[in-house]
């Protein structure tokens, strides 16, 4: 598995099924979410990696403070 580092600056859809192991219905719905940092460029979803790393970090506080 590769390192979030070893990936390009922004991500496409089959980067985030690569990162999270999921098929490519769940990185749509994933990159679809109201709170995902994803936009579309030129038709297709993309993030940038750096609003990925973000994202992960806030859904970790998250998980934190429900426990």
């Amino acid at each position: 598995m590769k390192s979030l580092n070893e990936f390009s600056e922004i991500l496409d859809t089959s980067n985030i099924m690569e990162i999270f192991g999921i098929s490519k219905a769940g990185a749509y719905r994933l990159m679809r979410k109201k709170d995902f940092p994803s936009f579309k460029m030129l038709g297709k979803y993309s993030v940038q990696k750096q609003s990925l790393i973000k994202w992960l970090e806030r859904q970790e506080q998250i998980a934190y403070k429900n426990k």
